[in-house]
C-alpha cells in the first residue's frame, strides 16, 4: 500500500476549506437575513 502523507494533507485541507466556505456562506446569509428584516444594522453585517 503507498501512502503520501502530502497527498493526505493536500486532501484533508481542500475539505476543511469546503466545510469552512459553507459555514461562512451560511453565517453570512443568515446575518443578511437579520439586517433585512431590521433586527440588526449594517454595521453588525459588516464587521
Amino acid at each position: 500500500m503507498n501512502y503520501d502523507e502530502s497527498v493526505f494533507k493536500e486532501k484533508a485541507n481542500r475539505r476543511a476549506r469546503r466545510i469552512w466556505i459553507i459555514f461562512a456562506a451560511l453565517l453570512s446569509a443568515n446575518y443578511g437575513a437579520d439586517v433585512a428584516n431590521h433586527l440588526r444594522g449594517t454595521s453588525y453585517y459588516i464587521v
